[in-house]
Order: structure tokens, then sequence, then C-alpha cells
């Protein structure tokens, strides 16, 4: 199920920087979202480990970033003057909606899975069946706004640039 997330999410990276170049963004703009798309990128590639609680956790953290940051590229490429409705960044936008909708789906059942899992791990005995097989609780998907993706960083990045 956790492929299923990062596959999902590299399909929304490599729209997302399609539609940076699309859009009427500035050079300068344009730099500072592939800048952060692509350190988020690196981050969220890191290997894990399946059967790490911890690793697992830290990897969804990592996604959640990138998510929240494709998001922003897409809101920010939006509310663009001028599109054309059949132009390239709609055709983008509209392939981003439908990966969109159906990475939510697949969070909604990531976290169902997770649940059934960590309260099957939790009774007994299938909690001591889990235990001999190494079997542990997962960490559920939830994607929040780190402080350095807020758009008061972005904001300042871009004056920094300017």
């Amino acid at each position: 199920m956790i492929a299923k997330l990062d596959n999902s999410l590299k399909q929304q990276t490599l729209l997302a920087q399609q539609v940076i170049a699309f859009s009427e963004l500035t050079e300068k703009t344009k730099k500072v979202y592939h800048q952060q798309l692509g350190q988020l990128q690196q981050e969220f590639n890191k290997p894990y480990k399946l059967n790490d609680y911890q690793k697992v956790k830290s990897h969804l953290k990592r996604a959640g970033r990138l998510s929240y940051q494709i998001n922003q590229t897409f809101m920010a490429s939006k509310h663009q003057p001028n599109t054309e409705p059949d132009s390239p960044i709609n055709t983008h936008l509209q392939k981003y909606y439908d990966i969109h909708s159906s990475f939510s789906t697949i969070c909604r059942h990531y976290n169902q899975a997770v649940t059934e899992l960590n309260l099957s791990v939790s009774i007994f005995p299938s909690s001591l069946i889990a235990f001999v097989v190494n079997i542990h609780v997962m960490p559920y998907f939830e994607p929040k706004m780190p402080a350095s993706l807020s758009p008061s960083y972005v904001y300042q990045n871009l004056e920094q640039l300017s």
C-alpha cells in the first residue's frame, strides 16, 4: 500500500515539474519551486525498510512534505491570468486533479489498513503471533504543512531572490 502512495507522489511530482515549466511564473519563482520540489523529492526517495516503524514513519513525513509542496505548486499555477482552456498547463492540471483524487483514495485505504493491522497486533492472541513473526504497528499517513513550506517561507525565498 505504501508503494501505491509512493508511486502516486512520483507521478504528481513529474506533473508539478511540467506545470512549472509551462506556467507564466517568473523565472525566479520557477527556480524556487523547482528547487523545493527537487530537494523534497531527494529526501522522499531515501530508502527505508517496511518492517522498521521509525523508518516508515520518517518516510511518511517526507511524503507528506512533498505532497504539500506539490499542492502549493499546483495552486500557484492554477491562478494564472490568460490561461486558455486547452492550454498544456490546463491539461496537466486536469491530470493532477485525477491523480490527486486517486491519491486521496489510496491514503484512506492505507490508513484503514493500518487501523486494522494495529488493532490486530494489539489484541490477544494475535498480538502474540505478531510478536513471534515480528509484525509491529504501522504509522498513519497524515500529511501536515511543515513550517519550512508555509506560504510565508516561500514568499521570503522569493524576496531574497529578487
